[in-house]
């Protein structure tokens, strides 16, 4: 560890508790080296007593106070110095930047404000960068700041400043307030601290957001209840915990535990820097904090975040519920697809049983009865009453089809399909092939002229044409309703008697 000697060219400012210099001008004097660590210690002409220093860890993104080490020696050890053409007197009475009293309190907390808003002054020379460029200047950082102190100076203060807060006023009643006494503490008459406050002025002034600064070092969930009891006692809208780069946001006023009203979670070196600067913008940004658009925003993400933890936690057991006591739905859905890929259909108890991980051996593999030659057996369904006339059952034979006014007698589901599309073909038998294109399947043509293109082809009267038939019930009233909207009638122009 070097002291920095006395330089024409080094510039540096003693202010309050910290001694603050420009990296690129320390390695310009040659003082320094990247990485380096040093100690600088300045006196007036009076060669007054020194009783603190001041490490401070110097890297290519700028500076971070590591340490505040005691040290002591007697008056005149040191000869004067002059740094940029002048006197520097550093004040230094404190041992600590965390007072133990409140008027000390409040005097250091003025300093510690006036220090990191000088450096970000330095760092950025005045010329605002833009919340997007400062997040991804933050996240390049070669080396994360060292400790809390640091991440106030170089992460939190750059990103304050460009939320639209004023970090440069260190009033009481300012709109950032650093070390704010919160809270009821451990002892009679004691206090916590809030590193940082942001606070609505003038008329009505009240705390909105609290902030906790951490080092990068620090595991953040052991400070979460002792943020969320900070934020909680001085009923702020948000309270945030971060480390520099990561933060976690709170609504402190929701019910539950601390972790089910953390509403957003961001990590400057994974996550999109937009992405990062927006979400900053919505629920830290000055404008929205004021007008309280920034806490409806933080509610809306919260719902949003606990309804997606619900569905994660009831869709596994909706899904088991399904598994274990199949419907028939589910069971003529598998069955069709099995038949589509093995040109098999299994029966409705193969079906269940693979669902419920059961051995397939011990249920028959198809349905009892041997079906007609050239035909695949078809699953059973339950019978069930239905009214005569009105929507289909498609649990029921049909016996008539009704559409446009006009009545047409069938004998089963594939005479519906013939019958529907037959109709629409008289209509239209010019562009029926070509708009019938937009009903086709993943592997096979709704209508051909071509019956070898069909699984099952039925053919339209009086026409060189034939239709797919091979469809359940359910299927084939789908697909007679969808012919009729492709070409512009309504669904419910056809309805389909049963027989009782």
């Amino acid at each position: 560890m070097g002291r920095v000697q006395c330089d024409p060219v080094l510039k540096a400012a003693c202010i309050g508790l910290m001694l603050t210099a420009r990296v690129d001008e320390l390695h310009k004097a040659g003082s320094i080296v990247h990485g380096a660590t040093v100690t600088a210690v300045g006196a007036s002409q009076r060669r007054c007593r020194i009783n603190r220093c001041v490490a401070i860890q110097a890297d290519s993104q700028g500076l971070g106070v590591v340490a505040q080490p005691s040290f002591c020696a007697p008056a005149g050890a040191w000869p004067p110095c002059r740094w940029s053409g002048r006197s520097v007197a550093p004040h230094i009475g404190h041992a600590s930047l965390r007072p133990e009293t409140d008027r000390a309190g409040r005097l250091n907390a003025r300093r510690v404000g006036s220090v990191a808003s000088r450096i970000y002054r330095q760092q950025t020379d005045g010329a605002p960068m833009g919340l997007r460029e400062t997040v991804e200047r933050i996240a390049a950082m070669s080396r994360p700041p060292a400790n809390e102190e640091a991440a106030k100076i170089r992460v939190l203060v750059p990103i304050l400043a460009e939320l639209g807060w004023d970090v440069h006023d260190h009033r009481d009643t300012g709109e950032v307030l650093w070390e704010h006494p919160v809270g009821p503490g451990s002892g009679a008459g004691q206090k916590g601290r809030a590193d940082i406050v942001l606070a609505k002025t003038g008329h009505g002034h009240r705390l909105l957001c609290l902030i906790e600064a951490k080092s990068p070092k620090e595991d953040l969930s052991k400070h979460v209840d002792q943020l969320m009891g900070y934020a909680f006692h001085e009923g702020v809208d948000i309270c945030v915990l971060t480390n520099g780069l990561e933060w976690w946001l709170y609504l402190p006023r929701e019910p539950g535990p601390a972790a089910s009203r953390r509403f957003a979670e961001l990590r400057l070196s994974s996550s999109s820097h937009q992405q990062v600067a927006d979400d900053l913008e919505a629920y830290m940004g000055k404008a929205n904090l004021y007008g309280g658009e920034a806490e409806r925003r933080a509610k809306e993400a919260l719902s949003k975040l606990r309804e997606a933890e619900r569905l994660k936690t009831e869709m596994p057991k909706v899904w088991r519920r399904m598994l274990d006591e199949p419907d028939q739905e589910l069971v003529d859905l598998f069955a069709r697809r099995v038949h589509e890929r093995v040109r098999l259909r299994p029966s409705p108890e193969v079906v269940t049983a693979v669902l419920q991980g059961k051995s397939v051996d011990a249920v028959p593999a198809t349905v009892p009865g041997d079906p007609p030659k050239g035909r695949h057996p078809r699953a059973q369904v339950p019978r069930q009453e239905s009214p005569r006339r009105g929507a289909a059952r498609t649990w029921r034979r049909p016996r008539a089809v009704v559409l446009w006014g006009n009545t047409t007698e069938v004998k089963s589901w594939v005479g519906v399909m013939v019958c529907v599309a037959g109709a629409v073909y008289q209509r239209h038998p010019h562009d029926f092939l070509e708009r019938t294109k937009a009903m086709a399947g993943r592997k096979r043509p709704f209508a051909s002229q071509d019956p070898a293109d069909l699984l099952r082809a039925g053919r339209i009267s009086s026409a060189e044409v034939w239709v797919e038939t091979n469809l359940s019930a359910d299927d084939t009233l789908k697909k007679c309703k969808k012919l009729l909207e492709v070409f512009g009638y309504s669904a419910s122009d056809l309805e389909v008697l049963t027989k009782e």
